[in-house]
């Protein structure tokens, strides 16, 4: 029995990391094609082979569901293939014996994918952080090239939306309905009571550049904008630096100052929280910004579901091996390599698709973010149990 599953152990093992190996060499590839086009001035392709290396254990982590679900269609089914399933059984091994022995190295990959998921949010920050510096010294550099500030774009724009506050003040209206020319997809936003807060670029470090905030009243009128050109957090607040300042009163008048303490709750751990996606975040940091939404009384959904995904996540690996386990000795018994290969994409896509439906309804329609997360898990677990249930 020892033999037995030393050899079930490593069959398996081998072909859940081959199948690993083949998905992330794949997405790294992908990314350095997409990086290659971003490169410039201080980002050269160094810093994007690095960047790609700083995100390989993100997509270990993404990828060791799927991996384990091939993995396993792969690794049985050569032992099918040469017939050692059916010798195994005549042998007297029960199937439950068989799911056991498959169980162990995958219980090996779903603990090395938990202690490396606590990782990848830091790799995955660093990554960023350092092509958002190399991209923050590239427009540096083309600032000092131009006539016209940086800032000279915002203050262009300030003044035309003062002209149009002015107007709707004169008929009676100062309400904020026409745009300030501020969109930006890149940018980040963040909301402390009646104050707006954009920001260009985050670095982990503590530093934050292109930073403008949008003070309101409680009649939701525009009370003033300001803008700085960077910022550094010192204890409880940020020190801005090169700020200027608009404010909108009956008149609209401009100061500049060469520097302003802003004391805000948002320290540099809370403004990567809100810099980075649910997935992209630890438990213990989930934990945390959860209490931080709370405390704004903003929406704290997205990262209660979040957290509930990780918890799942090892049950969900589960499902997937145990699926794969009742296709090798049911429907997929006699079958070649490609087939079952093809069987298990679908299969991944399918419950890829089921999850992200069921999460995504979950943040519409509010119901239970468990419910979200456990029924995907639930019916593909349910229909390997009645498929192996079945086998004679």
């Amino acid at each position: 029995m020892k033999v037995l599953r030393r050899h079930i152990a490593s069959t398996v093992f081998l072909a859940i990391m081959l199948v690993l190996l083949v998905i992330v060499a794949m997405n790294s590839l992908a990314l350095v094609i997409e990086q290659v086009g971003d490169i410039k001035g201080q980002y050269q392709f160094t810093n994007v082979l690095a960047y790609v290396l700083w995100h390989m254990p993100g997509f270990v982590v993404a990828n060791v569901g799927f991996s384990a679900l091939i993995g396993c269609l792969i690794g049985l089914g050569l032992l099918a293939n040469h017939n050692e399933l059916m010798v195994m059984r005549a042998s007297g091994v029960s199937i439950l014996q068989i799911i056991w022995l498959v169980m162990r190295p995958v219980l090996l990959i779903v603990f090395m994918g938990l202690v490396l998921a606590e990782f990848t949010p830091y790799t995955d920050r660093i990554a960023e952080g350092s092509r958002d510096a190399a991209f923050e010294k590239n427009r540096v550099e083309l600032e000092k090239r131009q006539v016209a500030p940086h800032n000279g774009k915002f203050f262009n724009n300030g003044r035309r939306l003062g002209e149009k506050i002015k107007e709707k003040i004169k008929k009676g209206s100062a309400q904020l309905h026409f745009s300030t020319g501020l969109e930006d997809e890149n940018s980040l936003w963040n909301r402390e009571g009646n104050e707006f807060v954009r920001f260009t670029t985050v670095l982990p470090n503590g530093k934050v550049y292109g930073i403008t905030r949008f003070l309101f009243g409680d009649d939701k009128t525009l009370i003033s904008i300001l803008y700085a050109n960077e910022g550094t957090y010192q204890q409880d607040g940020w020190l801005l630096e090169n700020v200027k300042t608009t404010h909108f009163d009956k008149t609209i008048t401009e100061d500049s100052q060469a520097s302003l303490y802003w004391v805000t709750s948002l320290t540099p751990e809370m403004l990567t929280f809100v810099s980075t996606k649910p997935e992209d975040l630890t438990f213990s940091e989930l934990g945390r910004y959860d209490e931080f939404l709370k405390q704004q009384q903003r929406d704290n959904r997205p990262y209660e579901l979040e957290w509930w995904k990780k918890v799942i996540k090892p049950f969900e690996i589960f499902s997937l091996v145990l699926m794969a386990i009742s296709f090798i000795f049911g429907p997929l018994r006699q079958v070649t390599m490609g087939q079952r290969v093809f069987t298990g994409v679908i299969v991944g896509v399918v419950f890829q698709t089921l999850q992200n439906m069921f999460t995504t309804s979950s943040l519409v329609f509010g119901f239970n973010p468990v419910m979200a997360v456990t029924v995907p898990v639930l019916v593909c677990a349910s229909i390997g149990l009645v498929m192996i249930a079945r086998v004679r």
